[in-house]
């Protein structure tokens, strides 16, 4: 299992885009017929040295202009220091 799970969930087969226990389980109970609980996959997991990888946060509210902005007055004060 931990060479599929190096590839995106869609490439087994699952509609999601990231792996998650949730699809770990799914996998595992369409590829081997086995139900697996929530914490019986958090346990495989550890056990093969996998983690999970947590996407980058975006604001998306924040305002390009004041994005804009703050990079600027940033980019000046890093060269400052």
């Amino acid at each position: 299992m931990k060479g599929a799970v190096q590839l995106p969930p869609s490439t087994s087969g699952a509609e999601l885009v990231n792996w998650n226990w949730k699809v770990a389980r799914q996998f595992v109970s369409e590829r081997f017929g086995v139900s697996l609980s929530r914490c019986s996959c958090l346990n495989c997991r550890h056990r093969l040295e996998l983690a999970f990888k947590w996407p980058e946060k975006s604001l998306l509210k924040a305002d390009g202009s004041n994005r804009q902005t703050f990079v600027s007055e940033y980019a000046i004060l890093k060269e400052e220091v």
